[in-house]
């Protein structure tokens, strides 16, 4: 069987754990998306993904105390998204620290 360039590309990406946590990382942020609407989710940053767990950086403490709120629902959307459990948890902080003066 021949096989395009990018579909040989898209299975070895497939394979690689980086694609997991790119793949998972635009899941968690349209499920935010889907939670929060357009205008909150765009003042949130994907930071890391490991160990199915998914860091998310908030422009505020405040902010995060409030999506934690939302993390079951956004855990459960992920993975019904998936098919399977990749995501454990969502952990928020606060990703803009002021500088003290």
């Amino acid at each position: 069987m021949i096989r395009s360039v990018g579909q040989i590309i898209k299975e070895e990406l497939v394979k690689s754990e980086v694609f997991e946590k790119v793949y998972v990382a635009e899941l968690v942020f349209e499920a935010l998306k889907h939670v929060l609407g357009e205008g909150l989710s765009s003042q949130l940053t994907i930071k890391g993904f490991r160990n199915k767990t998914v860091w998310i950086g908030t422009p505020s403490s405040v902010f995060s105390q409030e999506l934690s709120f939302f993390e079951s629902e956004i855990v459960k959307r992920v993975n019904e998204l998936i098919g399977e459990d990749v995501l454990k948890s969502v952990r928020f902080e606060e990703s803009w620290k002021r500088k003290r003066r």
